[in-house]
C-alpha cells in the first residue's frame, strides 16, 4: 500500500455579507517543518508563544485519545501572525 501526501482541505465558508451564500475556500493545514521555515521559530519558542496566545493554536490532525499525535496550523493564521509581526 502506497501512502500519498494529502492536498489542501476544502471547506465551505459563509460570505461576509451574511446572505446565507457560501463559497468554497482552500484551507491548508501546515506542519511544524513548514511553520519553522516560514517563521524561524524553534519548537520550544513556538509552544511558549502558543501558551501565551502570541501564536495561533494548533489543530489535531487525528482524533486519537492520547496527548501526542500529529498536529498542524492553519496556514492563513500563520500568515496573519507573520503580517502582524512584520508591522511591529
Amino acid at each position: 500500500m502506497k501512502l500519498t501526501k494529502p492536498g489542501p482541505v476544502s471547506a465551505a465558508v459563509e460570505s461576509p455579507s451574511g446572505a446565507g451564500e457560501s463559497k468554497p475556500a482552500d484551507v491548508r493545514i501546515i506542519r511544524f517543518r513548514e511553520v519553522h521555515e516560514l517563521c524561524g521559530l524553534s519548537r520550544s519558542t513556538l509552544w511558549r508563544k502558543m501558551r501565551t496566545r502570541e501564536f495561533p493554536k494548533s489543530v489535531k490532525l487525528l482524533k486519537t485519545g492520547g496527548v501526542r499525535g500529529p498536529i498542524g496550523w492553519y496556514a492563513h493564521e500563520v500568515q496573519a501572525f507573520l503580517r502582524g509581526r512584520d508591522r511591529s
